[in-house]
Order: structure tokens, then C-alpha cells, then sequence
């Protein structure tokens, strides 16, 4: 079969990765630049790497079992507590890499429409401009974002991907110059932000005082549509009372994650009508791994088709 699948993150890699170990023609649509989706890394300057998106890969061992592109992060925490995560190595999105190594993925590509096409389906991008007629195709893109693509092919999976709320989430990234020997490499305690994590401290990475600061759900949709400055100045402002002084980042910016997180995901891996399929981390779960199970099931149906 020739199949397209739309999205470059872990669900829909690990899905074309399937297809195309099964010998099936399988072209990969990505809108960003790279693989990853919200396992994605920023790059700053002077090699700076920030892990922006999720921060550590939940219910991930098992799932991602066999690639070599994981590994532990024994993450401190105030007090003294140890906490173990996933995370990628030697960057969040070095998983994604992995399962996108030899596919074809075609990157800063934005799928519009999706048409049936006799048996089939026809893709075309922003401008109209056709982008090829698939057999099947998967689209692994967050709910919200599903839903529009599908309202016209596939109303009643439309409106279930309709169903599901996702979460915002507003992620700075600083970079300090110097150590500020803080004690812990990730807190949770901070009003306002749902996780501080020291990247330079992860498996892998080149050392330096680099840290992630993600706001919660309250807090980034309060924010949601202000200039990044705003958000940038009001987390910076919590964590230097939280660090107990202030010392002024490097580099610093701003990614509006504007779905993040799955409020309320489906209980099925997948959904499908008739060769066009829908998988993602809202389908069977809310966590890397979810999403992964869910492109390896949707995958699985069309194998076994």
C-alpha cells in the first residue's frame, strides 16, 4: 500500500516505521522542521539545546522498548528525594530520530485537505497544491487540529477527535552563564509553574546551567494569547523568588504549546473509517507512551488489513 501519515511525533513515526518494515510506501507529512512534535528540542545559541516540550517521557520504557535513543535521568529534587524518568538521549527528540531514521518524512509540509479519491484518499497542502493520493492514510495530529482536517472526509471521526480538550502550556527557556547551585535539578513547587527541570543535568547533554520552565494548565490558559515577554517576565519572576535571588539569564525565550496536554483522551488506541485512520497520544492515553501503543495499533489494523 502506499500510505501517508500526517504528524512527526511518536505516534505517527512509530506507525510509519511499522508500515514501512512491512514493505509498504509510506510518506510522513510534518509542518515543523524535524521530527519530535511535543517531544521536540529548541536549539539556542552557542549549541544551547533546551527539551521544550515534554520533559520526560511518561510510561515510556516499555513502550519504546528496543531503541537505544533512551535513557534514565535520576532527577533531584528539593529535599533530597531522587525521582527516576525516561528521557531521550542525547535530546528529547532523539527517539523520535530514531524511529524516523531512513523514512521518508517530509518536513515543514502542512496538510490542508484530505479528500476521498476513488479507494483512496488525496492530500493537498495550504495553497491547494496537491501533495499525492494514498491508499490509506493516518493522521496523528493533536485532537483539535484532527478534527478541522477531518471535517470534511470523515465527519463522525471528526467529531470524536471534536470531543477531546487539550491543555496549553507556556514553556521559558533560560541559560545562565555560571552554576546557581540550587541543590535539585527539578521542582514541582513553584505557584504557577508545573515543572522546573535543569536540562544540562540530563544523560547526555553538554553541561550548562540550562533550565525549562513550564507553567501549569491555569496559568498558560490565562496567558495564552499575550506577548511571550509577559509570560517570560512573570515565570523568570517566580523562579528567582523561588531560587531565593535573582540572576539574569544569559539567553532566554518563549514556545506557547497551545496543545500541550490531553484533557480528556479516548478510551480507544485508534480510530478508523474505512482507510483513513486516526491515532495520537489522546487516543488510549495522555503520555509518550500512549502514544506510542496507539501508531503501533493503528499500524497493526492496516497490516493486518
Amino acid at each position: 500500500m502506499r500510505i501517508a501519515v500526517i504528524g512527526a511525533g511518536l505516534a505517527g513515526l512509530t506507525a510509519a516505521r511499522t508500515l514501512h518494515d512491512d514493505g509498504h510506501s509510506v510518506v510522513v507529512w510534518e509542518k515543523a522542521r524535524g521530527p519530535g512534535g511535543r517531544t521536540s528540542t529548541r536549539r539556542g545559541p552557542d549549541g544551547m539545546r533546551f527539551d521544550h516540550g515534554a520533559p520526560f517521557l511518561h510510561d515510556g520504557p516499555l513502550a519504546l522498548e528496543g531503541l537505544e535513543a533512551l535513557g534514565t535521568y535520576a532527577v533531584n529534587l528539593p529535599g533530597g528525594a531522587v525521582r527516576r524518568e525516561v528521557v531521550g538521549i542525547p535530546s528529547a527528540n532523539a527517539p523520535a530520530k530514531a524511529l524516523a531514521h531512513g523514512l521518508d518524512v517530509r518536513p515543514l509540509a502542512r496538510v490542508e485537505t484530505i479528500l476521498r479519491a476513488g479507494d483512496g484518499w488525496h492530500l493537498a497542502g495550504e495553497d491547494g497544491g496537491a501533495l499525492g493520493s494514498f491508499d490509506s492514510v493516518i493522521v496523528t495530529a493533536p485532537a483539535p487540529q484532527a478534527a478541522q482536517l477531518l471535517a470534511g472526509a470523515a465527519p463522525r471521526l471528526a467529531a470524536r477527535a471534536a470531543d477531546v480538550e487539550f491543555a496549553p502550556c507556556w514553556s521559558v527557556m533560560a541559560a545562565w552563564g555560571s552554576p546557581l547551585d540550587l541543590g535539585f535539578t527539578a521542582t514541582e513547587d513553584i505557584p504557577g509553574i508545573a515543572c522546573a527541570v535543569a536540562d544540562g543535568a540530563k544523560p547526555g547533554r553538554t553541561a550548562g546551567e540550562r533550565w525549562v520552565l513550564q507553567a501549569d494548565e491555569d496559568l498558560s490558559t490565562a496567558y495564552l494569547d499575550v506577548d511571550a515577554d509577559e509570560v517570560i517576565d512573570l515565570l523568570l519572576a517566580r523562579w528567582f523568588e523561588r531560587v531565593g535571588r535573582r540572576a539574569d539569564p544569559v539567553h532566554v525565550t518563549a514556545h506557547r504549546w497551545r496543545y500541550a496536554r490531553p484533557r480528556t483522551p479516548l478510551p480507544e488506541t485508534y480510530l478508523r473509517e474505512d482507510t483513513l485512520l486516526v491515532a495520537g497520544d489522546w487516543c488510549g492515553g495522555a503520555s509518550a507512551g500512549a502514544a506510542v501503543r496507539s501508531g503501533a495499533d493503528a499500524a497493526a489494523t492496516l497490516v493486518a488489513a
